[in-house]
């Protein structure tokens, strides 16, 4: 059976934390689970890794015994999770994958949470389903303690 795979586009040190399998900030297991439902394969990778042209690449898959590195097809679709700030090689490098085809979600990342939520509240059928949302201001935060029996508090 033949995989289709998706992407996910990371630093050296959440890469070199793959195979343990537990990531500090973010869930392995949930790719995996949105993969099955989708019908693809989340593989793992960074972007010195690819190249615009390049038909296989070395990734980070999920197999029965845990992450291990495989030789797979270069991925078509995927997900941009660094936080190239500083240096702008990689932003390039980005650049041209899409270039070359490849389409990259999240190719700039760095939208406050605050923005994305009003972004998110623009559209009427996702409305609904967002919390109650306000910059953490000492009044904000003792109206929504009032209202709320828990809060979570989020940097921006």
């Amino acid at each position: 059976m033949e995989h289709r795979f998706v992407g996910i586009l990371v630093n050296d040190s959440w890469y070199r934390a793959i195979p343990r399998g537990r990531m500090y900030h973010e869930s392995l297991s949930n790719y995996e689970h949105a993969g099955r439902q989708h019908g693809v394969v989340p593989c793992f990778f960074r972007i010195k890794d690819i190249r615009p042209g390049q038909r296989e690449i070395v990734a980070y898959v999920r197999t029965a015994t845990g992450y291990r590195k495989c030789r797979i097809p270069a991925p078509k679709v995927i997900h941009n999770r660094t936080l190239y700030t500083k240096n702008r090689r990689p932003l390039r490098d980005i650049r041209a994958l899409i270039d070359d085809g490849k389409l990259v979600f999240n190719e700039w990342n760095r939208y406050g949470k605050h923005r994305i939520h009003e972004v998110l509240r623009e559209d009427p059928s996702l409305r609904e389903h967002l919390p109650e949302t306000r910059m953490a201001t000492p009044d904000n935060i003792l109206k929504m303690m009032e209202t709320h029996d828990q809060l979570i508090l989020k940097p921006n």
